[in-house]
């Protein structure tokens, strides 16, 4: 059985729209031994001379060590070539025709395009020695023979039908021959399959907020799941995109990983966010990454004022008459930098977006490198919008992609969560988890006390580090008094609280909603609850709940907590 990148399961098998490269799929994976490699719906983003983004994509690489590489592109249906007109069609089965391209110039250009794409890398010269042996070749799984298609560029040899597909293992290697046999070619060996895999199938983790992690859930939590897989196959092909979910959808891990891929292909990425505590933490996941800038707005404001002038937001202040330093003043400020000093980046990510005003959107589309061709990636959740701004996204409606599923929390997190949610498409993830702690206590100061006292247990007897804890304040006018009644409570083991949301190895953090948004926490005790109005902060109280993955303990009175649980029922 061959290698499969991605290797899918029965049920993301089925995820894959196309019949016939499912069915390829299925029978290269069973037919071929364990000494191929076949990598399924590769993209890539490669930059021209001229700093244009072009993007590329194949159905199928099948790599062997010692026979070399070989595009497949899957055309689906019946098949109609008018060679008058130099036209394909497809015919779908109500006998309706699609005209479709070439797909062997889709396969050969693919297959000059992975090539050119492994020469960029430094190892492949230096330890691929010699020209590598790589063709292209076309499966047409819905009819019987290939015969009736062949012509002088379209030899039978490079050609696979539905007969074909029982014995796909023999067709493989007939069309890797016939490469070889024709234009020569290297072996490429363990060492070229390692450099294809590090090119192609590069493996990504975003480390976790919190150091520790309740095992179990993790292990699931962590990976992509399809709806995160598919989103990413959207980015290699659309310039700009919005891709919209609620909490816990992914929608940071796939900005993350998406700006690590195009600055891993020398393209300058900027990396924007609204929450500065969210920028420390993607700023050291991202550390060390070559052609990638992270920063929240107004930090990449400041970082250009300093290398420039600052003379630039006086002047802002100056032409403004509107009293807002950071919604207003900033971005003209920003924008009046540019104008003298322009600055373009080839890709520009924004998470967080639903947060940034209106006029933050014209100094950033002037940075793109090229309007038309520069990835523009907008992430949000208006669900989030903490902040009244309005939403004037640089992205039309058909250019949005919705995910639907919270891998983050729990079942019975996302349950309370959903709760304050407006829209239709937010699905449970696969997690159990455990029941929320409603803890019912009257009067602050006995509240506090009794959040010190779960604290200390998970300290003491659950193995989790202050890192791990994380205690949210709801009611952000309430904010001072809460550090005042925590801090005197104790916690052993030289620990303290601190107001900073940034992770320390010997601090509990206590935080706002707003301040905590974007960032997550292994176990999240939402404080705070008594004082703000259910209706009027269903925001805060969103942001708030879906920021734990494993564990939430509720702190609040006995009438707010049983209006919370019945909300439940």
């Amino acid at each position: 059985m061959a290698r499969m990148i991605p290797n899918y399961d029965d049920a993301r098998l089925r995820q894959i729209r196309s019949h016939g490269e499912r069915m390829l799929y299925i029978h290269l994976r069973d037919r071929l031994d364990a000494t191929y490699v076949v990598y399924h719906s590769i993209t890539w983003i490669s930059t021209s001379s001229a700093r244009r983004a072009c993007d590329g994509e194949a159905d199928f690489l099948v790599v062997h060590p010692t026979q070399g590489m070989l595009v497949i592109e899957v055309k689906g249906g019946g098949i109609r070539i008018d060679a008058a007109q130099r036209t394909w069609h497809s015919m779908d089965g109500r006998g309706t025709e699609h005209e479709i391209k070439d797909p062997f110039e889709q396969a050969k250009n693919a297959k000059y395009k992975i090539l050119e794409k492994l020469k960029e890398v430094a190892e492949w010269s230096r330890l691929v020695q010699g020209r590598a042996s790589i063709g292209h070749a076309v499966c047409f799984p819905d009819i019987a023979n290939a015969k009736p298609l062949t012509a002088p560029d379209r030899p039978i040899e490079i050609m696979l039908a539905g007969e074909n597909l029982s014995t796909v293992d023999s067709a493989v290697t007939k069309a890797m021959t016939y490469w070889s046999d024709t234009a020569g070619g290297c072996e490429i060996g363990k060492v070229g399959l390692a450099i294809i895999d590090k090119t192609f199938a590069r493996s990504c983790f975003v480390k976790p907020m919190a150091s520790r992690v309740i095992a179990g859930e993790e292990e699931r939590r962590l990976l992509l799941t399809n709806e995160q897989y598919q989103s990413l196959r959207l980015l290699g092909r659309r310039r700009r995109v919005g891709i919209q979910g609620g909490a816990g959808t992914g929608k940071t891990l796939i900005a993350v990983t998406r700006a690590k891929e195009l600055a891993a292909n020398g393209m300058r990425t900027l990396l924007l966010c609204y929450n500065r505590p969210l920028s420390d933490h993607l700023e050291a996941v991202c550390s060390g990454i070559a052609y990638l800038e992270v920063a929240n707005f107004h930090q990449f404001c400041e970082r250009r004022f300093k290398q420039h002038s600052r003379a630039y937001l006086a002047k802002a202040k100056s032409e403004q008459s509107v009293d807002d330093l950071y919604d207003v003043q900033y971005p003209l400020a920003l924008y009046l930098l540019l104008d003298e000093h322009p600055e373009h980046f080839d890709a520009i990510l924004v998470d967080e977006a639903q947060d940034f005003g209106d006029e933050y959107w014209l100094p950033i589309q002037i940075m793109l490198q090229s309007e038309a061709d520069s990835p523009l990636y907008l992430f949000y959740d208006l669900n989030q919008k903490l902040y009244k701004r309005g939403n004037g996204f640089p992205i039309s409606p058909n250019d949005e992609f919705l995910l639907t599923t919270n891998c983050r929390n729990t079942k019975h997190i996302h349950r309370l969560i959903a709760g304050f949610y407006a829209g239709n498409d937010f699905q449970a993830p696969d997690i159990e988890g455990v029941d929320i702690d409603w803890v019912a206590i009257e009067g602050p100061r006995p509240q506090a006390a009794k959040i010190a006292r779960i604290v200390t247990d998970y300290l003491v007897n659950g193995g989790l580090s202050a890192q791990d804890l994380v205690v949210i304040v709801t009611d952000r006018r309430m904010l001072a008094s809460s550090i005042e009644a925590l801090a005197a409570c104790p916690l052993p083991r030289g620990i303290h609280w601190s107001d900073d949301a940034k992770e320390q190895s010997q601090r509990v953090r206590i935080v706002t909603a707003a301040r905590f948004k974007g960032l997550e926490a292994t176990v999240c005790l939402l404080w705070g609850m008594d004082s703000i109005d259910l209706a009027e902060d269903r925001m805060d109280i969103y942001v708030a709940a879906s920021r734990p993955r494993n564990r939430l303990h509720v702190i609040a009175s006995h009438a707010i907590a049983q209006i919370l649980i019945k909300q439940l029922s």
